[in-house]
């Protein structure tokens, strides 16, 4: 088993199974360990419709390199991506889209927020309260009764 000599030297018996944890090299690193936009939930535009996809993976050419040169300016940023959309489809944008879409929703300090389009199916009955009946009440009343 592992121990440590009186000089501090790490010896171990080369007979003993024992695992060893070993740094992974510089060499082993890659762009994409610490790509920015892998991962991410973006909203984009498809066809004429907003969908929201998840960037998957770099774009590459038919050499396997991938496409693009990063830049610190996200407009001079001409990387390509591909992103899944929920229902299986993909398809590729460049890395200043993404940016756009990632900046576009999320506020000042950080938080993300999505855009309502539309209310679809909605419907109230006879006991809802109209503006004409509270203007006649005198005093502000928010309900949601009858909606």
């Amino acid at each position: 088993s592992p121990w440590i000599t009186v000089d501090g030297k790490f010896e171990f018996d080369p007979d003993d199974e024992v695992e060893i944890y070993l740094t992974p090299e510089a060499d082993e690193f890659t762009p994409e360990s610490y790509d920015e936009y892998l991962s991410a939930q973006v909203i984009l535009p498809v066809g004429e419709e907003l969908k929201r996809g998840e960037v998957v993976r770099r774009r590459r050419d038919h050499n396997g390199r991938p496409v693009g040169i990063r830049n610190s300016n996200p407009i001079l940023d001409t990387r390509e991506y591909d992103v899944v959309f929920p229902d299986g489809s993909s398809q590729s944008y460049a890395a200043n889209i993404i940016a756009e879409n990632l900046y576009s929703q999320v506020d000042e300090e950080g938080r993300f927020y999505s855009i309502l389009q539309e209310i679809v199916d909605h419907d109230k009955d006879d006991s809802a309260v109209t503006l004409e009946e509270l203007a006649a009440s005198g005093k502000p009343c928010f309900t949601t009764v009858g909606w």
